[in-house]
């Protein structure tokens, strides 16, 4: 499990990843502290994965599309996440399953607007973060997309949502959103992992904005976790 928050801000004319950094083993130990964004240089964008797809292995797949623009890249995500999971379950363990979902954070150049996707690799995980009806590998066009299955609201003690500016600031609230995270127990859909360990947020946070401009992505903050541990809030 790890807390891949999406936001997209009309107001801010922005989109926004809020990413733990936490890559923990199927026993819950941490395995590296470490960023999960991976952008692109031709145009304005950020991908953050969570699930057991290897994130060196998804970036390789995701450059070789050479995608020239968002369209195209949008349009291939489907293909690189199949390919980058199963290159990562041919290095895995006899009968590992891959398991992923993709946040995208982007600026629309033809559109003249911040948007975000998510692709999930497995129908269950479809409908449960993007709602019901959607299905594997489909790619949804999103607003908003919580990285626990708690409401932001409830994490930080006010009436707040991701995708409005007035009431969730980015800068100010990305830290809080995250630790309230790593605070609270969550149950891993990941295939092959410790359901018995309900902690898996952690490391650091790291908040990524995407806007015209380009992608830029701020430190925002450290937990006292360490490499070969498990996370203890």
């Amino acid at each position: 499990m790890t807390a891949i928050n999406l936001a997209v801000q009309p107001a801010r004319r922005a989109a926004y990843i809020i990413s733990d950094c936490a890559f923990t083993r199927p026993d819950g130990r941490i395995e590296k502290i470490s960023g999960k964004i991976i952008s692109f240089d031709r145009f304005p964008c950020a991908i953050a994965a969570t699930g057991n797809v290897n994130v060196a292995i998804l970036a390789r797949a995701l450059y070789n599309l050479d995608a020239a623009n968002l369209r195209t890249l949008v349009t291939g995500l489907q293909s690189a996440l199949k390919r980058a999971l199963d290159e990562t379950v041919a290095a895995a363990p006899p009968d590992a399953e891959g398991w992923a979902i993709l946040k995208v954070a982007a600026w629309c150049a033809r559109r003249k607007r911040a948007v975000g996707y998510i692709i999930a690799s497995h129908d269950d995980a479809a409908a449960a973060i993007i709602g019901p009806g959607w299905s594997s590998y489909q790619v949804a066009e999103v607003r908003h997309s919580h990285g626990t299955h708690v409401h932001v609201s409830e994490l930080l003690g006010r009436q707040c949502e991701l995708d409005d500016a007035a009431t969730f600031n980015p800068e100010a609230d990305a830290f809080a959103l995250v630790a309230a995270q790593r605070a609270t127990p969550q149950l891993s859909i990941t295939p092959g992992v410790d359901q018995e360990v309900p902690f898996r947020v952690g490391g650091a946070v790291e908040l990524t904005e995407v806007t015209r401009r380009g992608v830029r992505v701020w430190l925002m903050g450290e937990f006292p976790d360490k490499v070969g541990e498990l996370i203890a809030p």
